[in-house]
């Protein structure tokens, strides 16, 4: 049978209900879902998140990253892992952080990286608690009835975040990250996960800027396929510009995927995300130059900083813009980012999913009545 035209898709965070008042914090996973309360709340919450997509329409599901908890600017994406590391101390100078440096004292950017309260290595990275995701995986997949995608993190974000004393050089630290995170994809694997999303491996980012050199750009690229090197998934490589507390934090005029694209391509992922609804598509052209048969392209068509919910006929022409470059065959369709935790409400995100699968239904019609 031939696969569905425009799959769609969520990518990472989704609103918690209002009542999922309680959070893991830095507890094993185990040790929280023994607390009656903090149970009921996360399995009635993760149904709840499952259930909102799968009503929307979505063909791929996921937990929307329900692991984190309610933080300050989406710490959690960061921090459920940081906070299961050891060789750190809990304190850190966060003085001289890129987001100050760029925005300065004052800024919602100053404000964020003041409530993450960036680790301090002093020795090397290990793991103290265990991260659980395959358990968190079954209990989504029990309660869908599609695929549950799991959304992960690329390695060299963990080494972005954390003050290193430690070692001589970023990617030592990263290595040893990587290696962590391999066995936890593996283990999601034998857990019967099929696929495996692993967001911002940087590589983009890097790309975009001037000052960048090849082999920091390869040593990003390597970062990420040994994340996932041996895991036998269909692997998904998410990249957008940025998502801390709903804030772009890039100059979204001028930002451009242009010389990233076939670094993208070189990453040991099936699946490509890249942020377009935000920008209006205009980066949509620079596919023309390059063969995507091998890779399926997912195209962001919902824009995760604004709450105004887009419309069907909006999604529909972004994705005719985007088969003028990419074969509609290995085009998947998602939103830009994750809906973050502060910044959306359910019923805002429910719908903005709910205008991305109607949008991809009228294209698809389209075709199909071809």
């Amino acid at each position: 049978m031939r696969e569905k035209l425009f799959p769609t898709a969520p990518i990472g965070s989704y609103p918690r209900p209002l009542w999922f008042s309680l959070g893991i914090g830095r507890r094993d996973f185990k040790a929280a879902m023994a607390e009656s309360a903090f149970r009921e709340q996360y399995l009635d919450g993760l149904a709840v998140i499952i259930s909102d997509q799968e009503r929307a329409g979505m063909d791929i599901v996921s937990d929307g990253d329900i692991r984190t908890d309610a933080q300050a600017g989406g710490r959690g994406w960061f921090f459920y892992l940081i906070d299961r590391l050891s060789g750190y101390i809990q304190t850190a100078d966060d003085s001289h952080t890129l987001w100050k440096k760029r925005w300065g004292e004052g800024s919602i950017f100053a404000e964020i990286i003041e409530a993450y309260q960036p680790p301090v290595f002093t020795g090397r990275v290990g793991l103290k608690i265990p991260l659980r995701y395959a358990d968190m995986w079954k209990l989504a997949q029990e309660r869908a009835t599609r695929p549950v995608k799991f959304d992960g993190i690329a390695s060299v974000n963990i080494a972005s975040m954390c003050w290193d004393r430690y070692y001589k050089k970023t990617a030592d630290m990263t290595a040893d990250v990587s290696k962590i995170l391999n066995t936890e994809y593996r283990e999601l694997v034998k857990a019967g996960c099929k696929k495996i999303q692993i967001d911002e491996p940087h590589v983009h980012f890097t790309a975009a800027d001037p000052k960048a050199t090849k082999d920091q750009i390869q040593a990003e690229k390597d970062s990420f396929n040994d994340d996932v090197a041996g895991v036998d998934a269909e692997i998904w490589a998410h990249s957008c510009w940025g998502n801390p507390n709903q804030q772009h934090a890039e100059d979204m005029e001028t930002i451009s995927y242009e010389k990233a694209i076939p670094h993208m391509l070189d990453l040991k992922a099936d699946v490509l995300t890249f942020e377009m609804s935000s920008t209006g598509g205009r980066d949509l052209k620079f596919f023309k130059d390059y063969p995507t048969r091998k890779k399926k392209i997912g195209i962001g068509v919902i824009d995760h900083v604004s709450c105004q919910v887009e419309t069907p006929k909006q999604v529909a022409q972004l994705i005719r813009e985007a088969i003028k470059y990419i074969d509609p065959g290995h085009l998947v369709i998602t939103s830009d980012c994750g809906f973050g935790r502060e910044g959306f409400g359910r019923r805002i995100a429910y719908y903005k999913l709910k205008s991305m699968v109607e949008g991809a239904r009228i294209v698809r019609e389209e075709i199909e009545g071809k």
